[in-house]
């Protein structure tokens, strides 16, 4: 049977089947929820203990909003590498305001104390407020590491590439010590890079720079004052060809040049005369070529096939050294002989002190000498050894007198040399 509910809320009445007794429905007019009982069985109990009598209501203070103000810890800035952007973020701030509780319904307000003993008050709504305002984080960035200056390359550095010039000129001083019309260019070139080098040096003192750009001046001045020094005390040291243009030679067509061979021994003793070469002391040039006495000595040779007649018998043997000292062009060195390509033209020649000539020892059946040139490409600053076989003079330790003819080796004169008493090796 259908009953009459009213609203605890609003006093709404409404029409309920009596199946919802007891069930939990919404108002439809202020959307509340109350327990649905007939209005005339539960109209003393539901005025008793849920609806609280104006009169007699205690008023209840509503708590005011608190806002608290929560200051977060700044973090500590972090160290980041160069070329980064390092950032520190500023203080944030939250603010959380309090949370309220909404009015109580004046209408259980009014109750009287002992009913609102009997009957608890209908639980209160609570009302949240989250709004937080965060401040916005601030940015710096690390101004010094973004100022950091690229690296300059080694050869832009002024002190480095003041001893890079040093080096080229010390290099090229080198290079012109082996070409005779340039070998007077080497030491004012290694004079040159020795100052340019002690000037890149000299500015870079007092200024922050690297090792490597102050050790490329230092480096070059050392280089440039040894070849100075080589250049002005030993020139020998250099190569023959600056030895000679040293010794005030050259490199005239078809004039001979007799060469020192030890420039520091400083001996008072010509290095010839009218002519003739001191085997012990110097060495004849001619354009290219050059040609020096090593010993001149008593012993046995060893010639293929072998000879009865010439196992164990001793012979004069001339130890001769050719150098090519130019650097232009190779030579092509035939010995003298039946094997030359002249064979028809004059021989070396030796004659002893009562002038007696010796020609040297050949063999027209074709037997060789082991250990002696036939024919050699002579190339720029290369040596070659060779020898002379002679019959054993009738006097020995005497001084003797050798000619060698140039046209084995495409001179124009003859090569002479003087072996004195001391020279030969008995």
């Amino acid at each position: 049977m259908a009953f009459i509910a009213q609203c605890l809320y609003c006093q709404n009445k409404m029409q309920a089947p009596a199946s919802a007794a007891g069930m939990s429905v919404r108002c439809p007019k202020c959307q509340n929820f109350f327990t649905v009982f007939p209005m005339e069985q539960s109209s003393a109990t539901q005025d008793g203990r849920f609806r609280a009598k104006p009169e007699t209501a205690k008023a209840i203070p509503h708590p005011a909003p608190v806002s608290v103000e929560i200051a977060l810890p700044v973090p500590v800035p972090l160290k980041v590498p160069a070329k980064r952007h390092s950032q520190v973020i500023g203080p944030a701030k939250a603010r959380i305001p309090a949370i309220a509780h909404a009015p109580v319904n004046e209408a259980s307000t009014n109750a009287p104390a002992a009913d609102q003993e009997e009957s608890p008050l209908e639980p209160p709504a609570i009302l949240m407020s989250a709004a937080i305002e965060v401040r916005a984080p601030t940015i710096i960035f690390a101004e010094s590491a973004l100022e950091q200056k690229p690296a300059v390359p080694l050869l832009k550095r002024p002190g480095s590439m003041t001893g890079v010039v040093a080096l080229v000129l010390t290099g090229l001083g080198l290079v012109c010590a082996s070409f005779t019309p340039v070998a007077l260019l080497t030491a004012p070139l290694s004079a040159c890079g020795l100052l340019i080098g002690l000037a890149g040096w000299a500015s870079l003192v007092g200024q922050p720079s690297r090792r490597t750009a102050r050790a490329l001046p230092i480096a070059a001045s050392a280089i440039g004052a040894v070849v100075l020094f080589v250049a002005m005390i030993f020139p020998s040291a250099l190569g023959p060809t600056y030895a000679l243009v040293k010794q005030g030679g050259g490199s005239s067509a078809g004039l001979l040049k007799f060469i020192p061979i030890d420039l520091a021994s400083g001996t008072a003793t010509p290095l010839q005369d009218q002519g003739w070469a001191n085997a012990s002391l110097a060495a004849v040039q001619q354009d290219q070529i050059r040609v020096q006495i090593l010993a001149a000595e008593f012993k046995t040779i060893d010639v293929r096939p072998e000879k009865p007649e010439i196992t164990g018998k001793k012979f004069m043997v001339v130890q001769l050294r050719l150098q090519q000292v130019g650097a232009t062009r190779g030579l092509e060195y035939h010995h003298w002989g039946p094997h030359s390509p002249w064979p028809d033209k004059p021989a070396p020649i030796l004659l002893d002190a009562k002038g007696k000539p010796y020609r040297p020892l050949t063999f027209a059946d074709g037997t060789l000498i082991h250990g002696q040139q036939i024919k050699k490409e002579l190339y720029a600053s290369a040596t070659l050894p060779d020898f002379l076989v002679f019959d054993v003079p009738a006097a020995k330790g005497e001084s003797y007198r050798l000619t060698l003819p140039a046209y084995a080796w495409g001179g124009k004169s003859d090569f002479k040399f003087a072996l004195s008493a001391n020279f030969m090796k008995h």
